[in-house]
C-alpha cells in the first residue's frame, strides 16, 4: 500500500525553517517523507541510523550530521528521546490529520511499535488534544482505539489529563444530570467522575439519551443514590371539597 505524506508549501515561509541551515532543512524534510514514519508523526530510530542512510559524509553536506540534528531538535522540527530511540514530529498530525474515524483506528496498527516513554505519552496527549476539536465520531473511534488502561497508566503508557477544566469541556446539563443520583455533588466530583465515564465501555457509541442515562447510573455507582423528600400527594377534587368543608365548620364553630 503506497504512503502519502502532505507538506505545505508555504514551510518555505516559516521563518524557523527558511533561517534553518540548508543540512537541516535536508534532514528535515527527509524525516517527514521517512519511509518509517507512522501516520502520527513518530518513528523508531537514531541519530547514526539517519545519517547512514543519507550517506552523510561522503555527499559533502555543509554542516556535520550532530549539529543539523541538534538544530532541528532546538528549533522543535523534532523531539527525539535518545533512551528510547524514539523520533517525534510535533506539527505533523497539524498537515497529515485524519480524514475519518477509521483512519484513527488504522493508528493501533503503528502503536505498538513505538517505544514507550515521556515523549510517547507527549505524544498521546497531543493526539487527544487535536481531536477535541473534530466530531464525536472521531473521539469516539480514539477512545476505541487507545484502551482506558493505556490512558490512565502513568508508567510508561501515557497520563490521562484529569484537571478540572479539561474534565469540564463537557456541556453544562451535564452537571445537573449527575446530580440526579445525588443533588449533593460538588462540580469537582462530577468532573472527575466524568473523566472516569468518558474512559469507560459504557460512553462509547452510545447515543446521547442512552449516555445521560448511562452517566446518571454511573454516578448511583461511584457516589452512591441520595434518598430525596417525598413530595406531598395532590388531593383529588372530592378531598378538596371535604377539606374546605371542614375548615368553614371550625371557622363558624
Amino acid at each position: 500500500m503506497a504512503k502519502y505524506r502532505k507538506i505545505d508549501p508555504k514551510i518555505w515561509n516559516d521563518e524557523k525553517f527558511y533561517t534553518a541551515s540548508l543540512s537541516c532543512q535536508h534532514l528535515f524534510l527527509f524525516i517527514l517523507t521517512h519511509p518509517q514514519m507512522t501516520p502520527v508523526g513518530a518513528m523508531r530510530t537514531s541519530p547514526g541510523g539517519l545519517e547512514d542512510e543519507l550517506e552523510w559524509q561522503s555527499k559533502g553536506f555543509p554542516e556535520a550530521f550532530p549539529e543539523a540534528f541538534q538544530e532541528g531538535c532546538d528549533k522543535g522540527f523534532w523531539k527525539y528521546d535518545r533512551k528510547a530511540k524514539f523520533l517525534w514530529v510535533p506539527n505533523f498530525t497539524k498537515y497529515n490529520a485524519p480524514e475519518s474515524p477509521n483512519v484513527i483506528k488504522s493508528w493501533v496498527g503503528c502503536w505498538d511499535d513505538l517505544p514507550e516513554g515521556n515523549t510517547k505519552n507527549e505524544l498521546f496527549q497531543s493526539l487527544k488534544a487535536l481531536l477535541e476539536g473534530y466530531g464525536e465520531g472521531y473521539q469516539i473511534a480514539f477512545r476505541e482505539a487507545f484502551p482506558k488502561d493505556y490512558a490512565e497508566s502513568g508508567a510508561g503508557a501515557g497520563a490521562v489529563i484529569n484537571n478540572i477544566s479539561s474534565a469540564r469541556s463537557f456541556p453544562d446539563d451535564w452537571l445537573a444530570i449527575g446530580r440526579e443520583a445525588n443533588p449533593k455533588l460538588s462540580d469537582e466530583e462530577l468532573s472527575a467522575a466524568w473523566v472516569k465515564f468518558r474512559n469507560s465501555r459504557k460512553c462509547l457509541g452510545q447515543p446521547p439519551m442512552s449516555q445521560r442515562f448511562n452517566w446518571v447510573g454511573f454516578c448511583q455507582n461511584e457516589f452512591g443514590v441520595q434518598a430525596r423528600p417525598q413530595a406531598t400527594p395532590k388531593e383529588n377534587n372530592a378531598e378538596r371539597q371535604a377539606r374546605l368543608a371542614r375548615e368553614l365548620q371550625a371557622s363558624a364553630g
